[in-house]
């Protein structure tokens, strides 16, 4: 089991390019009309997760100083029904699945962006 060290450093990146670049060219891509069905999916998501502070501990292909990897998490958990189990770890944090690092509670999440919003990034996690 991997173990993960709180690191505050400035190098959070995403697919090896700077997280703010890739933001910033979200609504470009949207307005141009070249992220449709999955594609548009999977880049409002990420715009989330990263709205939500998400992207402060997590990477989507690869780990992360802090926690695991959307497909690590996806890889763990294929084929099984725990997306409620899931929401609720996300929503009230924790420690103990992916080593000793604390998760914050993020309950939040859902009071600010809509109910139903942890559900729907844990189902896009799920589906890396």
């Amino acid at each position: 089991m991997k173990q993960y060290q709180e690191d505050h450093s400035p190098r959070r990146r995403l697919s090896g390019r700077p997280a703010g670049k890739l933001l910033m060219s979200l609504p470009l891509i949207g307005a141009l009309g070249l992220a449709a069905g999955p594609q548009a999916v999977s880049a409002d998501m990420l715009q989330r997760a990263t709205e939500a502070g998400c992207m402060g501990c997590h990477f989507v292909d690869r780990d992360h100083p802090v926690g695991p990897s959307y497909q690590d998490v996806a890889e763990r958990y294929r084929g099984q029904n725990v997306t409620d189990k899931l929401v609720a770890k996300v929503r009230e944090g924790g420690s103990g699945e992916w080593g000793q690092q604390f998760m914050t509670p993020n309950a939040w999440v859902d009071d600010h962006f809509g109910e139903g919003t942890l559900e729907s990034l844990v189902e896009w996690i799920l589906s890396q």
